[in-house]
């Protein structure tokens, strides 16, 4: 994981997952976050199942989801956004 911005309400990163290897259980309990997958594909786990992920696939996570990334063949790389609620208006 590298993070590329971690400014006020947002931060953003990206995740760069070996050919048949996953993560580790992610999940965060403020704000929303979504990811978007910019090279190669995989999988996504969620407690109730798995949905593939393909290029410019976008996903939305709501507060409180708990996920993990699985690579294919080629490897995965992910950017993920999370907007860290602090309580503010917009």
């Amino acid at each position: 994981m590298t993070v590329l911005i971690e400014r006020g309400p947002l931060t953003l990163e990206r995740w760069d997952v070996d050919a048949g290897e996953a993560t580790g259980w992610r999940g965060h309990e403020a704000g929303e976050s979504f990811l978007y997958v910019i090279d190669g594909e995989g999988a996504l786990e969620l407690p109730d199942g798995r949905r593939a992920l393909a290029p410019e696939s976008v996903v939305w996570l709501e507060p409180g989801d708990r996920y993990r990334l699985e690579g294919g063949p080629a490897g995965l790389a992910v950017l993920a956004a999370t907007a860290n609620d602090e309580g503010g208006e917009t």
